[in-house]
């Protein structure tokens, strides 16, 4: 009977972290949803095609270069960047600025290649102080 029980633990822990999955994409894709409307960019730009997070999605690939960002990734580029500079390259604060949560803004400074310039600024930051 007990590994019977254990079985069925596993596979309700398998269920959770499907469904866990399931709406950190959905909350990623409303999150975009959400900055297309306010940004006013058309469904037809809109970084979130099926195709695009497919691509986006492959381990290893190289951050994307501003040519290849879309009008909403440059505007969010563009506000990460800002809100980090503005809180001396502290990406928690900065996470707050914006209203995200850290996991939030960790997932932006990795989608847009900016780690290395966050490690460099923020060393710079300390050297000043």
């Amino acid at each position: 009977m007990q590994n019977g029980t254990r079985e069925l633990k596993l596979s309700i822990l398998s269920q959770i972290n499907q469904v866990v999955s399931s709406l950190l994409h959905l909350e990623h894709a409303l999150e975009e949803l959400t900055l297309s409307i306010i940004n006013g960019v058309s469904a037809v730009d809109c970084p979130c095609k099926p195709e695009q997070a497919a691509a986006g999605k492959k381990e290893g690939a190289a951050p994307r270069t501003p040519a290849a960002l879309s009008r909403l990734d440059q505007v969010e580029l563009n506000e990460v960047s800002a809100a980090l500079e503005r809180n001396r390259w502290i990406k928690r604060q900065a996470a707050d600025d914006l209203g995200l949560t850290f996991r939030q803004m960790n997932y932006r400074v990795k989608k847009f290649g900016l780690e290395r310039m966050v490690r460099e600024n923020r060393a710079r930051e300390k050297a000043k102080a």
